[in-house]
This record gives structure tokens, C-alpha cells and sequence, in this order.
């Protein structure tokens, strides 16, 4: 597969298909477009301290978070995986 895609600085993530995102306080998930995703964790202070982490699984071609620890499920799936030559 070939990205012909190109970033802008004036775009955020999650704005093109090949960017991905998440966003606690509307409880959201970006990827060209947006849906519901995850919990909600950035109102007021109440976060503040939370670990956000997130897992890409290339062999699943797939994009999970958690917060604290705690998986909030997979976000993206069938993500667009460029080959890797290790030799």
C-alpha cells in the first residue's frame, strides 16, 4: 500500500483518514471523521494524573487506549499498515 496522503500543520490529528485521535472531554475518536469512543475523563480537574496509553497492533492493523491502565476498547480497526524490511 502507498500513502499519497500529506499532513498539514493546520490540520490537528485525527483531521485525514492516515491521522488518529481521541478526545475525552466529548468522548470522541477522530479518523477523517468522528464517533463515540471510550469514557468520558477531561472535565474540569478530574483528570488531571490519569495516564492515557495507547497500543497500535500491527499484525490486527488496529489502535486501542487505556486510562489507567484500563482498556477502553479497540478505536480503530483495518488501519493502513506500510511493510517493514528488518534486513
Amino acid at each position: 500500500m502507498t500513502n499519497k496522503e500529506t499532513f498539514s500543520i493546520n490540520r490537528q490529528l485525527g483531521d485525514t483518514l492516515n491521522s488518529y485521535a481521541i478526545n475525552g472531554k466529548f468522548q470522541l475518536k477522530f479518523n477523517g471523521k468522528n464517533s463515540i469512543y471510550g469514557e468520558h475523563w477531561a472535565e474540569g480537574n478530574h483528570w488531571l494524573g490519569d495516564i492515557i496509553g495507547v497500543y497500535i497492533d500491527f499484525s490486527q492493523r488496529s489502535i486501542f487506549y487505556t486510562r489507567n491502565g484500563n482498556n477502553m476498547g479497540v478505536a480503530f480497526s483495518q488501519i493502513e499498515v506500510g511493510k517493514v524490511n528488518l534486513n
